[in-house]
Order: C-alpha cells, then sequence, then structure tokens
C-alpha cells in the first residue's frame, strides 16, 4: 500500500494563483537626440590623430609647446562633446504587452492582400506573361506601400501602449502620445530609432527572460 507523501502545504498550492503572481518583463533602451555630434567628434579624433603623431615625431627635446597645448584643447573638446551627447540622451522604460493588446492592434491595422503574381505557365506566349507581369507590377508596389504604412501603424501602437516613461537630464515624461512617435518618425534616424524600440518591446513579449546571478555569487 502507497503512502501518501503529500503535505499540508502542497495539497494547499494552487497552481492559479501562482500564474497570476507573474509580473511582467521591462525593457529599457537609450535614444540621443543629437546625431550631428558623431561628424564633430570624428573631426576631432582627426586632429588629435594629427597633433599627437607631429608631437610624437618631434625631434628628441624639441617637442613642439604648440602641438602639446593643441593636444590637450583637442581633449577638452572632445570631453565637452561626450558630456553633449549624454545630455541629448533619453532613457525610455516600457513593459511587455499582453497577446490580447496585440491582436487587438493587429486586426484594427491589417495588412493589404496582394493579387498573385503572374507566372509563366498561365500564359500562352512570353508576350502576353511579359505584358500581363507589367501590368502587375504596379499593384504589387501599391500593396507594399500600404503594407508598409499598416506595419508602422501597429509598430506605432506598440510603442505607445508599452512605454511607461521617459527619462532625460531635462525632466522626465509619464508615457508617449501617439503623436509624439508620429513626431519622432518623420525626423532623420527616426524610423531607426523606433524600430529600436519595437524590437526591446518584442523582446520583453516574447524572448527568454531569466536572472543571471554575477559570477562569484552564491545560488541554490
Amino acid at each position: 500500500m502507497s503512502e501518501n507523501t503529500t503535505t499540508p502545504e502542497a495539497a494547499e498550492f494552487d497552481l492559479l494563483d501562482w500564474i497570476d503572481s507573474g509580473t511582467t518583463a521591462r525593457w529599457e533602451h537609450p535614444i540621443y537626440n543629437n546625431p550631428a555630434l558623431a561628424s564633430v567628434m570624428e573631426d576631432l579624433k582627426r586632429q588629435y590623430d594629427e597633433a599627437t603623431r607631429a608631437d610624437e615625431n618631434a625631434p628628441a627635446g624639441e617637442e613642439s609647446m604648440g602641438e602639446t597645448s593643441r593636444v590637450n584643447h583637442l581633449l577638452r573638446e572632445m570631453e565637452r562633446v561626450v558630456e553633449q551627447w549624454e545630455a541629448s540622451k533619453a532613457v525610455w522604460r516600457g513593459h511587455a504587452l499582453a497577446q490580447e493588446l496585440i491582436d487587438e492592434i493587429t486586426e484594427k491595422h491589417p495588412l493589404p492582400e496582394a493579387r498573385p503574381e503572374p507566372q509563366r505557365h498561365q500564359y500562352s506566349s512570353e508576350e502576353a506573361y511579359a505584358a500581363a507581369y507589367e501590368k502587375w507590377l504596379p499593384h504589387r508596389d501599391a500593396v507594399a506601400k500600404k503594407i508598409a504604412v499598416a506595419m508602422d501603424e501597429r509598430n506605432y501602437r506598440f510603442i505607445v501602449a508599452s512605454v511607461d516613461e521617459v527619462v532625460t537630464p531635462k525632466g522626465s515624461v509619464t508615457g508617449v502620445s501617439l503623436e509624439q512617435v508620429r513626431r519622432i518618425a518623420v525626423r532623420p534616424h527616426g524610423k531607426k530609432q523606433l524600430t529600436a524600440l519595437v524590437q526591446k518591446i518584442s523582446q520583453a513579449t516574447n524572448g527568454d527572460v531569466e536572472v543571471v546571478a554575477p559570477k562569484g555569487l552564491p545560488t541554490s
């Protein structure tokens, strides 16, 4: 006769309670708002390399005080650029999205259906196939544009639904609006920045999430 080894604690365990107690994964991503500084830094680095080589190649005992002074000046200028770069940073933070919300947004912005591409075997001659293909091309291009618009609309709304706060050196805001996301989209580099946010949301929503203990930290 088998012995019942179920403990009172185990008997009281409710799997639904455990499921409902789960937390939501979070994400964080920095966006820098002064990309013009990249070219400034590249120019300063070039000048710094030139000044450093000139100083190093000077005959022993004849190092140029002017070049040394210029090297120090360029170092200070590069430090200033780094400070400006960090001052332009906004840290975007948000949470994973529930599948129900993702489905709702997706259904409201469906992708258009495209007519099938003409196939050679459907036509009696090469000329007829070529004519049908040429006629189909504008349709393909129009559908591709509509798909891009629909995907953008989905992604913009995923961002609005996911973002909790945006933190900058000048202040912080809670959440973002669709208008604000659209404003980013039309700026240079804006689409790339928004794509990075969508990737963070997707990773938090669908990716594997685990807590990795630092090396040397005792674990059970």
